[in-house]
């Protein structure tokens, strides 16, 4: 294939309106400021971060971008550890980001193409396997996209053990506004099953978790939050490090569902069990709630959790910061 010069095509294109905002994955994977290839990973670059695919189908997209069969990605650290020499990808990636100084609008990355990084889609890049393949096809047709006969694709993938796959179909599940709205027992009870399941992905488990509270009319009403109830009154609050952001992230969600609505609250001990986490992501919500849920015990309970040895010492720290400032506030409350 003739090479041609990516700022030539550039320089020929119009600039291209692009409205930011959060798209179902299938959605975002066929979103025409995108790319979507099949390639053979032939070259991995650890310190650059970047590996290199052999072009095999540009499955969706502008192919006045694609200027060459050696595509050089851009990959987060996380998911260039996993790729493997000579196996068959398909993988998402954009030559493009909105303009600072023209909102609405795309241009050129300086680091050329990178892969894409957004909810189900963490990142873009996947093992090219007839499932994933049909499910691409079901995301190009409209009608297709919102149809059951993709809830019959999203179900097995949800189920089976490939947590990439898992993540795709559990925020496909979450965002897809018009598929959700004809969930049905069964798919209901498959949805259930995977947010309870501790082995399944974190972050598909905690899309579907925030999308069932926040609908249960579509969902079913009741079981996501006792589902975060149950997480936050046995996970364990100790051990989150960058290695562990996904199940931070997730019961972060957790708690943050119950600070977002007066109807349903916490256990006392469950709450306190989290002002002795070693995350301050976990540890601020958590404060939060023990406050609005319990204001006349608050005091004693973030006391209590600050002199605490079990506590870890930089949490020990952040709630006598909490209880000075509580004091300014309320000199009634003054810290010794």
């Amino acid at each position: 294939m003739a090479r041609r010069s990516l700022m030539a095509v550039l320089v020929a294109m119009a600039p291209i309106a692009f409205a930011e905002r959060i798209e179902p994955p299938l959605e975002m994977l066929h979103d025409s400021a995108n790319l979507l290839m099949a390639g053979t990973a032939t070259e991995i670059n650890v310190a650059a971060s970047r590996v290199v695919f052999e072009r095999k189908a540009l499955l969706s997209g502008n192919s006045v971008f694609v200027t060459q069969d050696d595509i050089e990605v851009l990959v987060p650290p996380n998911a260039l550890e996993k790729v493997v020499i000579g196996k068959d990808y398909v993988f998402g990636y954009t030559l493009f980001h909105e303009d600072p100084r023209h909102p609405g609008r795309l241009i050129g990355k300086r680091q050329g193409a990178t892969l894409l990084v957004a909810p189900g889609l963490e990142p873009a890049l996947f093992a090219d396997t007839p499932a994933l393949r049909h499910l691409i096809e079901m995301g190009v047709d409209e009608k297709a996209h919102e149809s059951r006969a993709l809830l019959a694709l999203l179900l097995p993938a949800l189920a089976g053990s490939d947590q990439i796959m898992q993540n795709l179909a559990a925020n496909e599940l979450a965002m897809n506004a018009k598929l959700r709205n004809q969930l049905g027992g069964r798919e209901r009870e498959a949805i259930t099953q995977f947010v309870r399941n501790s082995a399944a992905s974190t972050l598909g488990r905690t899309a579907l978790l925030e999308a069932a509270a926040l609908h249960p009319a579509s969902f079913g009403a009741g079981w996501a939050m006792d589902t975060a109830a149950q997480l936050l009154a046995t996970a364990p609050t100790a051990g989150f490090t960058d290695q562990t952001s996904d199940r931070e992230t997730l019961m972060r969600t957790a708690l943050l569902l119950f600070d977002q609505t007066a109807t349903v609250t916490l256990p006392a001990a469950t709450l306190q069990r989290w002002l002795r986490s070693d995350s301050q992501a976990l540890v601020e919500p958590a404060l939060r709630l023990v406050v609005r849920q319990g204001p006349a015990d608050a005091r004693k309970a973030i006391e209590q959790a600050a002199v605490d040895r079990a506590t870890p010492q930089q949490t020990r720290i952040f709630l006598r910061g909490y209880l000075r400032r509580m004091s300014e506030v309320d000199p009634a409350h003054k810290v010794g």
